[in-house]
C-alpha cells in the first residue's frame, strides 16, 4: 500500500481507497489507468467508445450542391429532379464517417 496525494484537496491517501476521506473526492488509481485505457482520467470510471456520425464530412461538397441543382431541376422535370435529390441523400448519408468519441458516463469528461 502506498500514499498517493488527492487530486482535489492535495492531502496524502492511500491508494486503494476509492475516495478520498478528507474531502470525498473520487480517486483516479494509477495502476487502474495502465491496465485500462478506456478509465476516466478525472474519476476513473470505466466507459465504452461510442461512434457517432460526423456532423460535417467532406461528402457534403458533392452532396449540397447535387441536391441544389436537384431543387432547380425540380422546376422543369420533377422525375429526374426527384432522383437526383435521392442521389444526394444516399452519397450523404453512406458518405459519411464515423468517429470514436469517448465520454466518461459519470463526470461527462471527454478526453481530446
Amino acid at each position: 500500500m502506498a500514499l498517493i496525494n488527492c487530486n482535489e484537496c492535495g492531502k496524502e491517501i492511500s491508494d486503494k481507497a476509492t475516495t478520498c476521506p478528507h474531502c470525498g473526492a473520487p480517486t483516479v488509481n494509477v495502476s487502474q489507468n495502465i491496465a485500462d485505457p478506456n478509465a476516466c482520467s478525472k474519476c476513473g470510471t470505466h466507459y465504452i467508445a461510442e461512434k457517432k456520425p460526423v456532423t460535417l464530412s467532406p461528402v457534403m461538397i458533392v452532396s449540397i450542391p447535387l441536391f441544389l441543382i436537384g431543387v432547380v431541376t425540380l422546376l422543369s422535370n420533377w422525375i429526374v429532379a426527384l432522383i437526383i435529390i435521392g442521389i444526394a441523400f444516399m452519397i450523404d448519408h453512406f458518405g459519411r464517417s464515423k468517429q470514436t468519441v469517448l465520454v466518461c458516463p459519470k463526470c461527462q469528461y471527454q478526453p481530446k
